[in-house]
């Protein structure tokens, strides 16, 4: 009966002894499975942040050279058309000038005409 009795505690011993050893396990891998989940969900979320602040530079430079290329264009067209101005202004008082020499001439030339003739026409009653 003794004998019985240590090889039932024996036994009992060895049998908690392997539930023990079973839960421990079976908590160490949920244990781990909880950990190697949260630090995948970590380098997820890190990476898409990456991702992100990438493709949000990568729009905003778009976007600035978009913005440069058309201040540039607005620019270079308004350059333009103050040339354009500077340069009809120009040649309107060019053409101006011009048109108020051959008047000048004409009516000067008018003018002397008008002159010798009547000088001429002094002459003759007077002669």
């Amino acid at each position: 009966r003794c004998e019985d009795r240590h090889q039932q505690r024996c036994e009992d011993r060895h049998q908690q002894r392997c539930e023990d050893k079973h839960q421990q396990q079976c908590e160490d891998r949920h244990q781990q499975r909880c950990e190697d989940r949260h630090q995948q969900r970590c380098e997820d979320r890190h990476q898409q942040r990456c991702e992100d602040r990438h493709q949000q530079r990568c729009e905003d430079k778009h976007q600035q050279r978009c913005e440069d290329r058309h201040q540039q264009r607005c620019e270079d067209k308004h350059q333009q058309q103050c040339e354009d101005r500077h340069q009809q202004r120009c040649e309107d008082r060019h053409q101006q000038r011009c048109e108020d020499k051959h008047q000048q001439r004409c009516e000067d030339r008018h003018q002397q005409r008008c002159e010798d003739k009547h000088q001429q026409q002094c002459e003759d009653r007077h002669q």
